[in-house]
């Protein structure tokens, strides 16, 4: 899946007798995916969890279904496949709060291997064993070789325009607000639309960084900090990603039961708003749905995130710090 667009079997050019059997089984299903020119985007982890389903019912949605039950049954309807990455988040946050801090960066990279972004929880694992050498090298070194493993298939195919990692990274927006203030700051200033747009994702990228390293600037208190930080550093980067679809909120909404945050609350109210675009879209609609459902969304969202924050500096400042 890392070699071949599903364009490319479509139009017998991948090579292997194998795959063109494959392709001429799944006609009907290889006929309906989304976007075929792009090689896919979804990691090896990820992958692995489709072959099963395939192992289950070839080419059977059904099949799909019940991997996806498997992990989490309140999403498996959907088809998202969130639940593969994020049970290894939820398993890795749990062994941070057990102070098992090796085993918690092995699951991350495993979740990694699903969706890229849980990598970003690793460091506030590895925040807290700056001081232990010999703890700090053993938990980058068993994360670094899991990854190096689950990513060959990734890093041996080509990265060029054809490949889905590359699309996600330089085009993909959805139902984020936070991409139209990007892209609307960085148009005052560079005119040509497409490095725009590049420089507004860049953009947001800085202050995901940013974010994560502010949340870890200093080492936690005790491995309950720790697990408060791994909700931060997954907040941080589901508002400040250019998609924001509601299946990606699933990277938050866990946390919630814990962190009981009023404005991502009130996100798993609006987001569902997002399916308002496979209605607008096909009646050229689209743009009615970016600049005012979107805001409709997030305006809410943001304001309440900011109330709330505000108040809770009030607070701290009456009790002088102590919150």
């Amino acid at each position: 899946p890392f070699l071949h667009a599903p364009l490319d079997i479509i139009e017998g050019q991948a090579g292997s007798p194998d795959i063109q059997t494959l392709a001429q089984h799944g006609a009907q299903t290889l006929d309906r995916v989304n976007y075929p020119e792009y090689r896919t985007v979804y990691p090896p982890v990820a992958q692995a969890a489709f072959a099963l389903s395939y192992g289950l019912a070839p080419f059977d949605l059904n099949g799909w279904r019940i991997v996806l039950f498997l992990f989490e049954l309140e999403i498996a309807n959907s088809g998202h496949m969130e639940p593969v990455q994020m049970l290894p988040v939820l398993a890795a946050g749990y062994l941070v709060l057990k102070g098992r801090r090796i085993w918690s960066s092995a699951l991350l990279a495993l979740a990694a291997g699903a969706k890229i972004w849980p990598l970003l929880l690793a460091s506030a694992v590895w925040r807290q064993d700056l001081r232990s050498h010999r703890r700090l090298i053993a938990a980058i070194s068993v994360t670094g070789a899991l990854l190096v493993v689950i990513f060959w298939p990734v890093v041996t195919a080509r990265l060029d325009d054809s490949s889905g990692f590359v699309a996600f990274a330089q085009n993909w927006k959805a139902s984020s607000a936070a991409i139209l203030v990007s892209e609307w700051l960085v148009g005052h200033v560079v005119p040509d639309s497409d490095k725009a747009a590049l420089i507004a994702r860049a953009l947001l990228a800085v202050a995901i960084l940013a974010g994560v390293a502010g949340i870890c600037v200093r080492r936690a208190a005790d491995s309950d900090a720790v697990f408060h930080r791994l909700f931060l550093i997954a907040a941080t980067f589901y508002l400040f990603a250019p998609s924001q679809t509601p299946w990606y909120f699933l990277w938050v909404a866990p946390f919630l039961c814990c962190f009981p945050v009023r404005g991502l609350l009130l996100a798993g109210v609006t987001l569902p708003l997002h399916y308002l675009y496979f209605h607008l879209e096909p009646q050229g609609q689209e743009m009615l749905y970016r600049y005012g459902v979107v805001w409709v969304i997030w305006l809410p969202v943001w304001a309440l995130l900011l109330f709330d924050t505000l108040g809770a500096n009030l607070k701290s400042r009456r009790t002088g710090g102590v919150t």
